[in-house]
């Protein structure tokens, strides 16, 4: 769709009206008037919503990637790590939620009073 082709945008936002989004219409019209931006238009608060439910996606797959990059390391280095060798799951932790939202530009540093875990690393 470009901005181009007004029949594909009006098409688009009226398809909009039938959506029915991951996240609730009322927790985005709650954060977009605490930003300061108060609409009526259901049509783009469910556009807002679909744009934070891709970009969330996003950075749950690329933590994902990120996690079974981590685990393709030696299994020597996963032991030290307190890894279970013998557990095959996929566990997201923060630091690869950290890693792929740094990719995206934003910094989520962990507090100062953050605890370190078994292996002394934040």
């Amino acid at each position: 769709m470009t901005a181009q082709n007004p029949q594909e945008l009006a098409a688009f936002l009226e398809s909009l009206e039938d959506y029915v989004p991951t996240i609730p219409d009322e927790l985005t019209q709650h954060y977009l008037k605490l930003c300061g931006f108060d609409c009526e238009d259901l049509r783009l608060t469910r556009l807002v919503s679909l744009a934070a439910q891709n970009f969330t996606a996003s950075i749950i797959n690329d933590s994902l990637q990120l996690q079974k990059q981590k685990m393709k390391a030696p299994k020597k280095v996963l032991k030290e790590q307190g890894y279970n060798l013998k557990d095959e799951r996929l566990v997201l932790t923060m630091a690869e939620v950290a890693q792929a939202l740094q990719e995206h530009g934003i910094n989520a540093a962990q507090p100062a009073y953050y605890h370190a875990d078994k292996t002394g690393q934040k």
